[in-house]
């Protein structure tokens, strides 16, 4: 029995493969989310004429003793079709390998992809990073994600266990790569537990870590659902809350950096500062806002409580941040509100 092939190329199998060249190897679950979300077993089907057309090519990665998942990369050929279609394509097969080491750290850089791109976020791999920014092979970016309007952060993925030496390569490349105002200037990190995103946080304050942009620190998998929702995009962000129904009422601009807003909250103007990506630089500047008060008010300057976006589990976290003042008051969304406000799939 003949094995089935690809007849007539379509757009999915072109995007597949294209994935497959962009980000160098995926796990068949990764390409299910991507691109057959509503589909259990067709991808399967997919991939086996995509393989049976000599375009990919498939193999088994066993960790600890655990049966491997099966990852997916392109074969010389499968190049071939891409160009043929219009792509441009600069590497071969070979260069696209992975070693097996590198792989867990390909593997999660690829699932904030999978989980983001729908949501209007791009992602560039590190390879590309790296290549762009002139930063060294063996730096631990992750890659770039790219907002819909264009902002480019710079990312990285901190496990429970990361290494002290590894902590401060990453507090080192962000300063390195920030610096002298050709490089990257906005960060996210996605940390795996609470005890990561508190060695950052000390490492980088200990390294008086500052970037002209944003340095955000997240949980990983609170992080991917907060930059799956509207509240972070800046123009969603601010309709939401010029809703009349919201609770507070988005009065004008900021005219502070680094704030959101001047709002309405119960009968007060605030400055308004969403904290929900934990962005350290927002946190100086509240506190440097804070350490100005007095001066503001011998000049007769009118002072402003700061109004802070938070979540229930973020809260106490924000709070050690920021310090204790009675100029600084918290409104919480629950993560049930934030997984709420989801973007539609492709809106943005």
């Amino acid at each position: 029995m003949a094995k089935a092939r690809v007849k007539q190329i379509q757009k999915r199998d072109l995007d597949i493969l294209h994935d497959l060249y962009r980000y160098r190897v995926l796990t068949t679950e990764q390409i299910k989310r991507k691109h057959f979300p509503d589909s259990k077993y067709y991808v399967n089907r997919k991939l086996n004429m995509l393989r049976n057309s000599g375009w990919i090519t498939t193999y088994s990665v066993s960790r600890n003793g655990r049966k491997g998942k099966a990852h997916h990369r392109l074969t010389d050929r499968g190049i071939t079709q891409l160009r043929k279609n219009g792509y441009s394509t600069e590497y071969k097969a070979d260069a696209l390998r992975v070693s097996n080491e590198l792989l867990v750290y390909l593997h999660e850089a690829n699932n904030i992809m999978v989980e983001l791109s729908p949501y209007g976020w791009e992602m560039q791999d590190s390879r590309e990073t790296k290549k762009r920014y002139n930063m060294n092979r063996g730096d631990q970016i992750h890659g770039t994600l790219i907002s819909s309007d264009g902002t480019e952060y710079g990312f990285f993925v901190l496990e429970k266990g990361t290494l002290e030496k590894n902590m401060a390569k990453v507090v080192q490349e962000i300063r390195a790569t920030s610096e002298g105002g050709a490089g990257l200037t906005h960060f996210t990190i996605f940390a795996k537990g609470r005890d990561s995103i508190h060695h950052f946080v000390e490492r980088a304050r200990e390294k008086k870590l500052v970037t002209s942009g944003s340095l955000c620190i997240m949980d990983y998998t609170f992080g991917i659902e907060y930059l799956q929702s509207r509240l972070s995009d800046k123009s969603s962000f601010k309709r939401i809350f010029q809703d009349e129904r919201s609770p507070i009422r988005w009065l004008a601009p900021s005219t502070k950096r680094r704030f959101e807003c001047i709002a309405r909250y119960q009968e007060e103007e605030v400055y308004f500062v969403n904290l929900l990506d934990t962005d350290l630089m927002k946190v100086e500047a509240i506190q440097n806002y804070l350490r100005d008060l007095a001066r503001m008010q011998r000049f007769g300057e009118k002072p402003r409580r700061i109004l802070v976006l938070t979540e229930p589990k973020l809260k106490e976290l924000h709070a050690e941040l920021l310090g204790e003042s009675r100029n600084i008051c918290y409104l919480e969304l629950s993560r049930k509100q934030i997984q709420s406000s989801k973007r539609t799939k492709g809106e943005m």
